[in-house]
């Protein structure tokens, strides 16, 4: 009995790093596409960073924010505190945490 499940967690546990190694290879797919899309917009310098426009005063960053949320090749995951109802009407969808 003792054999059968030491068996029985030797292939669980080979399982869970197939399953992971597939995760790793799945992500790191993704994020090749990503960056390949990226790289067809001129926004690339964007890409695995985050725009910071907090510290900026109002004009400029509702300028940066018009700019990333009108590009046609780009999807924007944008979190804030202070959602402008400017930038709220052109957003496909907001989800409020409270």
């Amino acid at each position: 009995m003792l054999i059968i499940f030491s068996i029985f967690l030797i292939l669980s546990y080979i399982q869970i790093v197939i399953i992971s190694w597939t995760i790793q290879k799945m992500a790191t797919a993704i994020r090749s596409d990503i960056t390949k899309r990226l790289e067809k917009t001129s926004y690339s310098t964007y890409h695995e960073r985050e725009v910071e426009t907090s510290s900026l005063d109002e004009a400029s960053a509702l300028k940066i924010e018009e700019k990333l949320i009108t590009h046609q090749n780009l999807t924007v995951i944008m979190i804030t505190h202070h959602l402008r109802k400017q930038i709220q009407v052109k957003l496909d969808g907001v989800l409020a945490l409270s």
